[in-house]
């Protein structure tokens, strides 16, 4: 889905509580504020953004960024699409092991997230070799392992 979105749609997508007296320009910065400062959710919430160009220019590799602050720090959401990004080559290069090692992760939090994960994971191992299935369990182990870690911090 490319393009603008509808504010119903982006309502479904961003939890956005309007402010009054903030200009959308500075209700984005404050958002970005929060990433910056490592708030999960709104990292999550910006790579949306910076997915569907919604308050920000339209950026693949942005919205990649984002996905992957989110999901190092365990967010499912951000673990999935940066998981579909790595396998279509959206915003980075193509790469199945990393897509596979992501939608991992994803997959072990359940959830519809996890499920839709796991379908898209099965697609990818019929792609894949022994080889590169060995070195997505392992990286999935890793970066598992960094995410159990970031939670500590």
């Amino acid at each position: 889905m490319k393009g603008k979105l509808t504010p119903f749609l982006f309502a479904l997508l961003i939890p956005w509580q309007e402010q009054p007296g903030l200009s959308e320009s500075q209700q984005i910065e404050e958002l970005h504020q929060a990433a910056e400062q490592g708030d999960a959710e709104t990292q999550f919430y910006f790579g949306r953004m910076y997915s569907f160009g919604r308050g920000v220019p339209q950026d693949e590799e942005q919205a990649a960024k984002w996905y992957r602050r989110a999901a190092e720090q365990g967010n499912s959401r951000a673990q999935f699409m940066l998981g579909e990004m790595y396998a279509r080559g959206q915003g980075t290069p193509e790469d199945h092991v990393r897509a596979y090692a992501w939608l991992n992760l994803a997959t072990a939090q359940c959830g519809l997230t996890g499920r839709e994960a796991g379908r898209i994971k099965d697609t990818l191992s019929k792609q894949m070799t022994v080889e590169q299935l060995a070195q997505a369990e392992t990286l999935a182990s890793v970066l598992m392992e960094r995410v159990k870690a970031s939670k500590l911090r």
